[in-house]
């Protein structure tokens, strides 16, 4: 079910998530699933559950990703690392190095 401020303005799966500065970061993903009928996307949108809650859309990671590991350090610097593009007949053995 939606959360109070509405749905997640871009859905999708295989996302990192995380707190910072109060809010709710969902960083990266996929749509459709594995393998080629799928696609890897770099969007970053914020939760802020205060005064009963909204979306917000921060600028895109560098490299879109799928499956990511997303991590807060010393409490300000949101860290994407990790990840993969299902977006491919192999996605298994194709990993973001960057």
């Amino acid at each position: 079910s939606p959360v109070p401020g509405g749905e997640e303005p871009n859905p999708r799966g295989a996302s990192g998530a995380v707190w910072l500065g109060g809010k709710l970061h969902i960083v990266a993903g996929n749509v459709g699933g594995h393998g080629p009928g799928s696609t890897a996307v770099a969007g970053v949108d914020v939760f802020d559950p205060a005064g009963g809650g909204s979306w917000s859309t921060l600028p895109d990671v560098p490299h879109a990703r799928d499956h990511v590991a997303v991590a807060v350090v010393g409490g300000r610097y949101l860290v994407v690392a990790g990840g993969r593009d299902s977006g491919t007949a192999q996605f298994f053995n194709n990993v973001i190095a960057r």
